[in-house]
């Protein structure tokens, strides 16, 4: 072929006169740039490499001029379209072609971002799908009143039956915002039943959600009560840390949300094993002392009283010199001294003797500083949790100054704080001191015919630790005897028949109210009397069995006024149902007659309660008639009289039965 290219002229042989090798060179010189097109255009990939590769090489440090250096990406998938048909191989020039790969780089960040991008506006599109549907079963809960209204129902079932997802992002909503907060704490346990049910799975992803909650700011009060109550209903206190609570207690001042935060730090401090409750002492002692609002750290206390753990001799005073502190200040008011009470009752220390005596002359000064009502009642509160926790010689030396201020007082909710404080107390009260401690209320309960002032101090009474004398009771009794004859009306007789509820069980105390009820015309006070008088199922049987005959009395008496006294006669039955007695055959028989009399007279459908249980009887005949079947018993359906009746006598003990 070369030959031929000679005579053709296209080509020609050349010696080389020193080695006598032979060359061919091209005839013409203008067929040379054809020839090395034609090259270029065969050995395209090959040459383009190569040009690249030196160019870089030349590059240097300059980036531009390196970056300008590297295959286009055009270039790069026409190579790849080749090397894969096998029309070239990179050879030599492997390295600069992966190195040229880095001008993908910017196309493939466009890629991504704008993968990104409609990936998150499809997250965020699902994200409002949930919401809407979460906010839309939520605007259906109100909880109204504390009632569960249809439409709460309706909205509690949607939930339940709600997809996963709409139900993790309910709990985020009543975990983090106010409003759905508030609601959620009206019926907390509803709401966490319908949201959790019993799934383990989404109890556990409950607890990632409390984490997460537990970061967040715990200033508002709503949110923090509904993270401890769904916490708490949860079974998972320990999702919200002991940085969460402590955080908690030092910003919020609201006393309900202390409360809750409070029962919930109880729990999940009981839940540390030795070594971390040994931790957790240190935070809980450092924020008692950085604080001294009482509901705080009556908060506090609890959390700190649950740890599994013995306080040194130095943490208990670091952990009760701030309850001290707070308790000496002038301007303490009753609830605070409640709370500071708590507190001490839940704190794993004691105040000692001298601790003592100032916290009961402090709790004397608050009592002597006007409070009344609802502070009164939360003075005695806080008294009662202190003084259980006093030794027997602190309780012996708080006696005397509870007694001297209780002489000195005739006010009725006083004496009732103080009675029931001194009642609290673990000590048992001479017989000079029980004298002293009665004397006030036989002093204050004379004249008085008011039925909350007779209710306060038969309750306060009630509260001593120390036995009525026969005169004492009738003493005590007469007032009551006279309110009811003074008192109408089913609103005053009410709170009279919760006085006499609350009178100690004497037969001193009931034969004056029975005698009453002879001479009484009003049925709602006998009916009020009758009812108060339940509280003698705390006597004894020998003296229940005194009462027996006075009650049949009473009863006939009642029975004998008319079908216009059933309200009275209703309020009777109760108390005599009530009373500790097994009649003989003689008495059962009289009531037999006696109700079967007022149930053949009686139209109102109710005048005998369920609670009347007659003691062991023998029914076999009414008094005067010839047998079983002259009773002459109405159908128990149309007859709530009879069918009570019957109530009671099956209501007896198994044994009674037997007999019968």
């Amino acid at each position: 072929m070369l030959d031929q290219l000679a005579l053709d002229e296209v080509i020609r042989r050349r010696i080389d006169p020193g080695t006598s090798e032979t060359s061919w060179l091209l005839d013409h010189d203008y067929l040379a740039r054809a020839v090395r097109e034609a090259d270029r255009r065969a050995n395209r990939w090959q040459r383009a490499l190569a040009d690249g590769a030196k160019t870089l090489a030349g590059a240097g440090d300059s980036w531009p001029r390196s970056w300008r250096a590297l295959l286009p990406p055009t270039t790069q998938l026409r190579f790849l379209w080749d090397r894969l048909r096998g029309r070239f191989r990179y050879g030599e020039h492997r390295r600069y072609a992966a190195k040229s790969l880095q001008r993908f780089a910017p196309i493939m960040v466009i890629l991504l971002s704008v993968a990104a991008a409609g990936w998150e506006w499809g997250r965020v599109r699902a994200e409002e799908r949930l919401a809407r549907s979460a906010e839309d079963i939520l605007n259906g809960l109100e909880f109204e009143q504390g009632k569960v209204a249809e439409s709460d129902a309706k909205a509690l079932l949607r939930l339940a039956s709600a997809a996963n997802e709409v139900r993790q992002h309910a709990l985020m909503l009543v975990l983090t915002n106010q409003d759905r907060a508030r609601v959620f704490v009206r019926e907390p346990e509803m709401v966490v039943r319908a949201i959790a049910g019993v799934s383990p799975q989404f109890r556990d992803w409950a607890k990632l959600c409390l984490g997460s909650v537990a970061g967040l700011s715990a200033s508002r009060p709503e949110t923090t009560v509904a993270a401890s109550k769904a916490a708490l209903l949860l079974g998972r206190p320990e999702a919200l840390t002991l940085h969460w609570y402590l955080a908690t207690i030092e910003s919020t001042k609201d006393p309900e949300a202390l409360r809750t935060v409070a029962e919930a730090l109880k729990v999940f401090a009981a839940t540390l094993d030795d070594g971390r409750a040994k931790d957790a002492a240190g935070p809980f002692l450092a924020a008692i002392k950085s604080t001294s609002d009482p509901n705080a750290l009556e908060a506090l206390a609890e959390g700190l009283g649950a740890l599994p753990v013995k306080l040194s001799d130095r943490q208990a005073k670091e952990a009760i010199e701030p309850f001290l502190d707070a308790l000496k200040e002038t301007s303490i008011k009753p609830p605070a001294f409640k709370a500071l009470a708590e507190g001490l009752k839940a704190l794993p220390v004691k105040p000692d003797d001298s601790q003592t005596r100032e916290l009961v002359k402090q709790f004397l000064a608050i009592t002597k500083g006007g409070a009344s009502g609802s502070d009164l009642k939360a003075l005695g509160a806080g008294l009662k949790a202190f003084t259980t926790t006093l030794s027997e010689s602190q309780a012996s030396d708080a006696v005397a100054p509870l007694l001297t201020a209780m002489q000195s007082t005739k006010n009725p909710s006083e004496l009732q704080v103080l009675a029931e404080g001194l009642g609290a107390l673990p000590a048992k009260l001479t017989d000079s001191q029980a004298q002293e401690a009665v004397e006030p209320f036989l002093a204050a309960i004379w004249g008085s015919t008011n039925p909350y002032t007779l209710q306060t101090l038969a309750e306060g009474l009630s509260a001593l630790p120390v036995k009525l004398s026969d005169t004492q009771a009738k003493e005590f009794a007469e007032p009551f005897v006279v309110a009811l004859s003074s008192n109408t009306g089913s609103l005053l007789t009410r709170d009279l028949g919760a006085a006499v509820e609350a009178l100690p069980a004497r037969i001193e105390v009931i034969k004056p109210l029975l005698a009453a009820m002879n001479s009484n015309t009003d049925p709602f006070s006998q009916y009020a009397l009758g009812s108060g008088m339940r509280g003698i199922a705390k006597l004894g049987e020998d003296q229940a069995m005194e009462l027996v005959e006075p009650f049949l009395t009473a009863i006939e008496a009642s029975i004998n006024k008319g079908i216009a006294n059933h309200i009275a006669l209703e309020g009777l039955v109760a108390a005599f149902g009530a009373l500790p007695a097994r009649l003989d055959d003689r008495q059962a028989q009289e009531t037999i007659r006696l109700f079967v009399r007022e149930s053949q007279q009686a139209s109102h459908p109710s005048t005998l309660p369920v609670e009347l249980k007659v003691m062991p009887a023998k029914l076999d005949a009414q008094p005067g008639s010839g047998g079983r079947g002259t009773l002459a018993l109405r159908d128990p359906r149309r007859d709530r009289p009879l069918y009570a009746l019957g109530l009671g006598c099956w209501n007896r003990s198994a044994p009674d039965r037997a007999q019968r």
